[in-house]
């Protein structure tokens, strides 16, 4: 960002720059989380379950309410 500010022009360079970092930054926070999640106690002995449906049935419930 310090670069772009330099010279208030955002060259094609910069912008795919950016977005690769996007996806790396996307990346490493996904695996943090999924790291601690791994890694975390569980309290009193209950699991933390995950969502039984996918995103495609929520997407579809939501959609018949309106």
């Amino acid at each position: 960002m310090w670069v772009v500010l330099l010279d208030q022009k955002v060259q094609i360079w910069e912008a795919w720059l950016t977005f690769g970092f996007t996806w790396i930054l996307l990346a490493i926070a996904y695996g943090a989380d999924r790291y601690k999640a791994a890694n975390e106690p569980e309290e009193d002995g209950m699991e933390l379950a995950a969502i039984p449906y996918s995103a495609f049935e929520i997407h579809q419930e939501l959609m018949n309410d309106l």
